[in-house]
């Protein structure tokens, strides 16, 4: 079946070429790892030249979003994450600010009960109610990564569900609860993905994981909100630079007490 592009468009056709592959992926047509048509086939279907064709290729190959493996063909690449650590408490802007594709799904949202290790965090009580707000992220239809946020129950009374769809947990702590952010502790390992994480993220149980701790507290030291995030071991790396001999960002505060 050919498909063809509009050739009086101000578009040049290898960017509509490029958009159109770039819909199939993102549709799934594509999956992540699958090999995209020969030069050939996107010649005839789309009806357009071999410069066309490759000029296209070179433009997906420069978002990332295909890699050529010589004698094998063209192939649809897994997505890859590079953070600096500096930007660990912002994860979902550093996406953005990398041109990725991001979807965001709300799969918990609910008051429980803490574990030992969130009552540390918050110094509560087995009793005291916090709520449990998971979110999934989801680049070009493959799940990067799971973050399970738990905030203390009388904070998070200060917003709805619905806002927290759209809005991510910083704003909603500074605009709706009103408080001004401190600092965050963050420790990353990795480790083996839970039966819970591996369903989430899609992968084997006991699969690495990349594991990101933070605890947020305010500008008066009022623990504000404790973040689990997994990411999938092999999409995700983290940065940073090193001056003579010794990192540049320093942890600020105690570390976590028995995590």
């Amino acid at each position: 079946m050919k498909n063809k592009l509009v050739k009086d468009s101000p578009q040049p056709l290898y960017l509509q070429l490029a958009t159109a592959i770039e819909d199939d992926i993102v549709s799934g047509k594509y999956p992540q790892g699958s090999k995209i048509p020969s030069e050939q086939v996107l010649m005839e279907i789309y009806e357009v030249s071999r410069i066309t064709v490759r000029k296209a290729t070179h433009y997906l190959t420069s978002k990332g979003l295909i890699e050529r493996k010589q004698g094998m063909g063209t192939f649809v690449t897994k997505p890859f994450i590079t953070q600096n650590i500096n930007d660990l408490t912002c994860i979902f802007p550093s996406l953005l600010t990398q041109g990725v594709n991001t979807k965001l799904d709300i799969l918990e949202y609910n008051l429980v009960y803490p574990s030992k290790e969130v009552q540390t965090c918050f110094n509560i009580t087995k009793d005291d109610l916090v709520l449990k707000f998971t979110r999934k992220f989801t680049v070009n239809n493959t799940v990067l990564a799971i973050a399970q946020m738990y905030i203390p129950n009388e904070i998070a009374e200060n917003w709805t569900k619905e806002e927290a769809k759209v809005k991510t947990l910083f704003w909603l702590l500074q605009k709706n609860a009103g408080f001004k952010l401190g600092n965050s502790q963050v420790k990353v390992r990795a480790t083996l993905a839970t039966k819970q994480i591996s369903e989430w993220l899609n992968v084997s149980k006991r699969s690495p994981v990349l594991e990101l701790k933070r605890l947020t507290t305010s500008d008066t030291q009022i623990p504000l909100e404790y973040t689990v995030l997994s990411f999938r071991g092999e999409s995700y790396e983290l940065t940073t630079k090193v001056i003579s001999g010794g990192l540049v960002l320093m942890e600020q505060n105690q570390p976590f007490a028995q995590l």
